[in-house]
Order: C-alpha cells, then structure tokens, then sequence
C-alpha cells in the first residue's frame, strides 16, 4: 500500500497551476541608455522599412489641415520647444503632431493600444494617418488625403489591470486601406525570452522610428506582457514590435517609464540599464488577435472553429469587457502556448482522489 500512496503522491506532483503572479525573468544586463532609434529612411532591410508603411500615427483631427488633399502639411511645434528639451537632445527639433501609434492588420481594422481610444466620443474626432515619417534628412514625407483614414467604430477593446493586464484596441477604419497599404498578419506568435525585437513608434510625437532591443523578461503565469530594452517614449503606445528572425508581430506597447529629466534650464531623457529603471511593457498581440478571430471569424489567419490542439486559439473563450461580455481575469495552467486549462492534470488528480478511496476502503475492512 506504501508503494500504491507513494505513486498517487507522485501524481499530485505533476506540474500544475502554480501561483508565478509576479514572476519575471531578467537574463542578462542589457543597457538601454544608447539610444538605437533611427529614421526609415535609415533602415537598410527593406522587411522593416515596409512595416513602417503599415504603421500609422494617431492623430487628433482638428490639428490636421485637409485644405489641400494633394499636400497635408505637418505643422506641429518642434518637440524640443514644446518639452524644453536640452540642445543635444536627438529628435528636439522635429515636429510633435501624432500622440500615439498603431499598425493596420486587416483591409480596414487597426491595432493600438486600448488606453489610446476609450470612448466612440473619442473616435469621431480622431484620425489615422500612414507615412508619418522623414523620406530623407529634413524631407518629411508628403501626405495626402489617401494617407488618413478616420476611426469608424471601436470594433473591440480590452483594458484591464486586475493580475492580469491586457491593454489593446481594435479600431475600424471609415474605408478599405488596401491596396495602398499592406496589413501586417495578426498571429498567435509568441515573445521569446532573450529574442531581439524591432519596434515602430512615434516617441514623444514626433515621425515614427525603428528601434531594435532585446526581450528581457516575459509574464508567463498571466500569459499578458514581456518587457524589452527599447527606447520608447510617449508617443510611443501602441506601437508595434515584431520578431527579428520570424517578423510576426508580437505585441505593442502598452506602459513605459517617465522618460525625461528635469535640469536646471532644460531637460534630458532619461538613461537607465535594466535594472535601473522600469522597462517598457509590451502586451501580447495574440490576445487581439484571438478577439479579431472571435469576432470576424473570415479573418485572414484566423483558424478555424474545430482547431484542436494546444497550439489552437481557443477564440470562444476570449472577452471582451467593452461589450460587457464575460470576464474572467484568473489565469489558467497552460499546454505549450494555449491559454486552455491543462487536462492532463485534472484526469491526474481524479485517478489519485478515486485509487486513495479504493485504498482507503479496504484499510478499513477487517482481514480474515
């Protein structure tokens, strides 16, 4: 009977649900003081340059002179001015005109983060616009009026901070943005921990930068962000970061550091290595992806109904709190990369609860 207990034992001790809330894992000492952004034109690998092209600046309307459709001109105060930046500050005098970024991922649906847009109040006064960013030194791309796109409806959005944090946005466009732009393809891909990553943003406003940085740490237990060593700023939320070796789009930014310090006369951003400072979150874009899937089921990528299997989305077991649909913010044991609860430990639990009944029974039973 000893040896019966010992294997029921054993199979309470299979790997299940263990409470890693605030569990992160930091690899290595990365610097995040030298500042990597560059312009678009820049970029050398075509792959990144056409990102760019399918990443828009969120733009408030009324700031946007749409007299000309040929030639929409960019009139924002220097950053530098508005920020009273230090002269040797990169970027101070650039123009600050677009307060969040976003990236196109279907014919006409954009993904930003949900903090971004809260209400349709919001969306009617807000405007999308593509080649929000310098052709060459100085030159900023023309933008016409096939550029900016006006936000239709908010089709789903997620914003909670509750142990679990999801912040995402996806937002319709008033037309079809295809063909002109091409959307990048939403996925279940997943972050990995120490993988290098390029991120698309619009920091502090001003036209939008490559920067490349590395995953230093990934929330696996909630399943909800990783942090990466990335120059990001305000400006910068929702912005898009996609796998180096792969190109899928891992997730956008959703919470960053306060990034400027106040000088005497001026002030200067903010240095710090990774263990200095809070690093930049990025939520988990599969999670927006799997909403889009629940929602629009046509999707382009999106698996279908009867997928099994760990790798599936599970699309029906998804929320969206914006619609006042089921909420549940406990997080689940995983297989591989599912959000779906481990079976396997379950069946192991009932086999061990049901052999110590059976056990337990004939200890009770007098022998002959």
């Amino acid at each position: 009977m000893r040896q019966w207990l010992a294997v029921f034992v054993a199979g309470l001790l299979v790997p299940g649900c263990v409470d890693r809330s605030t569990e992160e894992t930091i690899t290595q000492q990365v610097v995040v003081g030298t500042d990597s952004r560059i312009e678009v034109y820049q970029e050398t690998r075509p792959q990144w340059q056409q990102l760019a092209r399918s990443s828009v600046g969120v733009f408030v309307e009324t700031e946007l002179d749409l007299s000309d459709p040929n030639n929409i001109p960019v009139t924002a105060l220097a950053v530098g001015d508005t920020l009273n930046l230090c002269p040797y500050e990169r970027f101070r005098e650039q123009p600050g005109f677009s307060y969040a970024t976003g990236v196109l991922v279907s014919n006409r649906i954009v993904l930003t983060a949900g903090h971004v847009l809260e209400t349709q109040q919001q969306c009617d006064r807000i405007s999308f616009v593509f080649g929000y960013y310098y052709d060459a030194p100085g030159v900023l791309h023309t933008l016409t009026s096939q550029d900016v796109f006006r936000c239709r409806r908010i089709l789903a959005r997620e914003l909670v901070d509750q142990g679990v944090r999801r912040d995402y946005a996806l937002i319709e466009l008033d037309r079809e943005a295809t063909p002109r732009f091409s959307p990048v393809q939403l996925s279940s891909a997943e972050p990995v921990l120490g993988g290098e990553i390029v991120t698309i943003s619009a920091p502090r406003r001003v036209p939008l930068k490559i920067d490349t940085g590395t995953i230093v740490a990934v929330r696996t237990y909630y399943d909800d962000y990783f942090r990466a060593a990335a120059d990001v700023a305000p400006g910068s939320s929702g912005a898009p970061a996609f796998d180096t070796r792969t190109g899928a789009l891992v997730g956008i930014i959703t919470q960053g550091p306060a990034d400027l310090i106040t000088l005497p006369s001026c002030n200067e951003e903010l240095h710090c290595t990774v263990r200095s400072c809070e690093l930049p979150s990025y939520g988990l874009t599969k999670h927006a992806f799997a909403t889009l899937c629940r929602i629009r089921p046509t999707e382009r990528g999106c698996p279908p109904p009867s997928c099994l299997g760990a790798s599936c989305v599970d699309a029906s077991a998804l929320t969206d709190r914006s619609l006042g649909e089921r909420s549940d913010a406990r997080p689940s044991c995983q297989v591989g990369h599912s959000n779906q609860i481990t079976l396997l430990n379950s069946k192991w639990l009932l086999f061990v609860l049901a052999g110590l009944s059976i056990f337990g029974r004939r200890a009770r039973t007098p022998q002959s």
